[in-house]
């Protein structure tokens, strides 16, 4: 499920309304709204600024894509290009 159905999910279980959480977190609503469809990119840090607001916390995770898991890390632990 992608973040922005999972937030919109939580939100609402909480019974926050955009207008609440926009208040508590200076992020506008419109922008919140666009978010939530999937319509609007936001920054990883007003993402976190949201869901702070709501008790959760984000949770990035790292893994090597499928068409680059041969690659070896050169000496200095870059990725060829």
């Amino acid at each position: 499920m992608d973040l922005h159905i999972k937030f919109k999910a939580h939100r609402e279980a909480l019974g926050v309304s955009r207008y609440r959480l926009w208040m508590d977190t200076g992020v506008h609503h419109d922008t919140i709204r666009r978010f939530e469809s999937g319509a609007l990119g936001v920054s990883l840090a007003t993402i976190t600024r949201l869901c702070t607001a709501l008790g959760v916390e984000v949770v990035c995770d790292l893994r090597p894509r499928p068409d680059d898991s041969t690659q070896t890390p050169r000496k200095d632990g870059a990725l060829p290009r």
